[in-house]
Order: C-alpha cells, then sequence, then structure tokens
C-alpha cells in the first residue's frame, strides 16, 4: 500500500519518504501499462536505452534533483547512496533490487531498480499465489491445454530447431526422446520456454542470429543470481516479536541485509566465487504462503521458506552434496538473530542447493 509505505519511511527518514511520494505519484499511473508493454510487446531491434537522456532516467532526474545527471553511469548502490538517506532505506531497497533479478553494483538498468522498484510493489494491488502449491500450477496449465484440445507429449527433448531462414518452422526430437529424431512441423508458431541461452545458442544456433539478438544473447547472464533455500514446516503462525503491527499477517519478510556493506559483502562473494559466511538473505523470505492459501500445509501447520544467495561453484573440496544440510543450519542462526522465538516453532525442514535448481 503506497499511503502505508509512506507513512512507514516517514518514521525513518523524512526526506526518503518525499522521495518515494514524488516517484510514486509520477510513475505509479503508468506503471501496469509500461509492465504489460515490456512483458507482451514483441523485442525490436536496437531498443531504446532507458537510462539514456529522454529515456527513465531524465524523467527521475526532473522529478528528484538527488539522481546525478550521469545516472546511467552509476551502479544501483551508487543511485542508492546519492537518492536516500537512511543507511536502512537504502539496504532495503537495495535488497529488493536483487530479490527482483537485479545485481545493485552493475550498471545501466540495474542504477535505477532502487528507485523503480519501491513504486513497482506498491502499484501491484494483488499479489497472487497458486492454490496448491506452484507445483499444482503446472498440472493446472496442463489440463487447460488438454482442454483446449493440445497433446502433451513427455520424454521427447527436442534437439533442434528446423530453420527457414531467420523464421523458426518446426522441431526436431533428440535420438533420446520416446520418438527419436522425430521432425515435427508446426502449423501456426513455435514457442519455447526455455532460457535465453538454451533456446537461442542451442536449438537454434548462434550463428543463424542477427547481430543484434546475438549480442543480446552474449550479454545475458544466467548464472549470477543463485538461490539455496531453506523451506520449513512451523507448529503454529509465523509470529514477529518487537516489529510492527500488520507482519504476522504479511506475506513475506525480509532479513539478513542490514546495510549496504553487506550488499557489497555479496557482490564480493558472488564475483569471487565466495561462499557467503554468515548467509546473506537478499531475496525474500516467504511466511505467508500457508496464510494466503490454508490448502499448502496440513491443518494446525504451517510453511516457510528463505532464500539465501550463494555461486554455483564452491572452493575446491567443498560440495554442495556434503555442505548442503550445515549450510542451511547458517541460515537457521541467521533467521534466529531476527527472531528466536519463530525457530522454536519449526517442526521440519528441508534445503534445496543450486544443484536442485540448475
Amino acid at each position: 500500500d503506497a499511503r502505508e509505505t509512506y507513512a512507514q519511511w516517514q518514521t525513518i527518514n523524512e526526506h526518503d519518504a518525499e522521495v518515494f511520494k514524488t516517484i510514486y505519484n509520477a510513475l505509479g499511473p503508468m506503471m501496469d501499462a509500461s509492465l504489460h508493454e515490456s512483458q507482451f510487446t514483441v523485442p525490436t531491434q536496437g531498443p531504446d536505452d532507458v537510462t539514456a537522456p529522454g529515456g527513465l532516467a531524465s524523467l527521475l532526474r526532473m522529478l528528484v534533483p538527488e539522481i546525478p545527471e550521469n545516472a546511467h553511469e552509476l551502479s544501483g548502490i551508487e543511485m542508492a547512496e546519492a537518492v536516500y538517506q537512511d543507511e536502512r532505506i537504502r539496504a532495503a531497497v537495495l535488497a529488493n533490487s536483487i530479490m527482483s533479478g537485479s545485481h545493485p553494483w552493475e550498471r545501466g538498468m540495474s542504477a535505477l531498480m532502487p528507485i523503480v522498484f519501491p513504486v513497482l510493489q506498491c502499484t501491484q494491488s494483488v499479489t497472487w499465489t497458486c492454490r496448491g502449491g506452484s507445483h499444482a500450477l503446472v498440472h493446472a496449465l496442463c489440463s487447460a491445454f488438454a482442454a483446449a484440445g493440445g497433446r502433451l507429449f513427455t520424454g521427447c527433448p527436442v534437439d533442434k530447431f528446423v530453420m527457414n531462414g531467420d523464421e523458426v518452422q518446426g522441431i526436431v526430437l533428440s535420438p533420446h526422446a520416446a520418438y527419436p529424431e522425430a521432425e515435427v512441423r508446426a502449423k501456426r508458431a513455435v514457442i519455447s520456454n526455455l532460457s535465453c541461452h538454451p533456446t537461442f545458442r542451442g536449438l537454434i544456433g548462434e550463428e543463424k542470429l542477427p547481430d543484434w539478438v546475438r549480442d543480446g544473447v552474449n550479454a545475458y547472464k544466467n548464472d549470477e543470481t543463485v538461490l539455496f533455500a531453506n523451506y520449513w514446516v512451523l507448529d503454529r503462525p509465523p509470529h514477529w516479536e518487537g516489529y510492527p503491527e500488520g507482519i504476522d499477517t504479511a506475506y513475506g519478510f525480509n532479513f539478513g541485509i542490514d546495510s549496504v556493506a553487506d550488499v557489497k559483502r555479496l557482490q564480493h562473494c558472488m564475483e569471487n566465487d565466495i561462499l557467503p559466511d554468515p548467509p546473506i538473505v537478499a531475496g525474500l523470505s516467504v511466511q505467508g504462503f500457508a496464510l494466503a492459501d490454508p490448502t499448502q500445509a496440513p491443518e494446525g501447520q504451517y510453511t516457510m521458506m528463505a532464500w539465501a544467495n550463494v555461486p554455483y561453484k564452491l572452493a575446491e573440496g567443498q560440495s554442495w552434496d556434503t555442505i548442503r544440510e550445515s549450510y542451511g543450519d547458517k541460515v537457521d542462526a541467521l533467521l534466529r538473530e531476527y527472531n528466536p522465538g519463530l525457530m522454536d516453532s519449526v517442526v521440519a525442514r528441508y534445503c534445496n542447493s543450486p544443484l536442485d535448481y540448475y
């Protein structure tokens, strides 16, 4: 809620609260349309850089004099330090930037996330969760696909696309598929839900990409945001002693980043393949799944999770399979610093390492 956010920020730092209010009033009304356009518009060659003169940075600079003229040259950390006065506000917006998949030590669009993301959070009037959990969403989509006349084939990995110039016209299945090396021609379109590199490098091939697409593919990095997740089962609802009213029913609670120094420590760890110790929980510690959807836990129990940011590679002599539980214990210990009573309600825990995600 933007008004409640503004009121809470005022109790921390009046200057930063006014910055939020100014930016929200300017960007809030256009945020939904901008998100829709960014997600559902066909990309074009040479898209305008939002940090260039005349772009989003220029608009924000007219509203917020603290934004430097060289905004396009700043990192997200430098932007947060330039715009906000309070260290707690800086830490919060940088932590949420990381949660969004943006690394605040990078430049370009990452520099604007500490400014834009607080507005984005307040323009999404409803937080959606999948009834029964995210696994149930996959089954629901498959059922909807079948109900619409679709046929779903499992055990059929795709080996490559059938190309005609720069147009994808079909697929060829893997030799290991249930229908080995079968070729399927598309009547209308070929849609891939694989990520960037497997689709464009693997199924199409870099040599067949236009230069501007190849440059974008090569610039995309999918190994910089890597997660270690603790999943907990609780025997009573989450309770946050000593925190603002309403936190107990909140969808999420962030913990583990208290200063810009913590963000810089994470940057050092990620860039040098060092396992953060103590952990950095820069993402969202979700407590609200079972509060929002009771079907996600047995009656009388509740679920909670936390994402710790870690490198995929570990130092020589370490492996995720051998340190999974001990690192999960460190995440437990970190959360206990913020809420000792909450951890006393844990009846079970499971940990996912990067090996379970990638």
